[in-house]
């Protein structure tokens, strides 16, 4: 039987895969090229995305 933390470990996993259709993956890659930059709110989200990784041992 799975533990609870390797469950929980395939569902983060799953949920940062990002799958896009071509329009989606031109509009992403537009922002990207021409980007401004970041907003108060993208640096907040950026910021604890950051520490959920960090939380959870992900990035090791």
């Amino acid at each position: 039987m799975k533990s609870v933390k390797a469950i929980a470990y395939k569902f983060i996993e799953q949920q940062q895969n990002l799958k896009l259709s071509k329009e989606d993956s031109e509009a992403f890659f537009e922002a990207i090229l021409n980007s401004s930059q970041p907003s108060d709110a993208l640096r907040k989200a950026t910021s604890r995305y950051k520490q959920v990784i960090e939380n959870n041992g992900i990035n090791d």
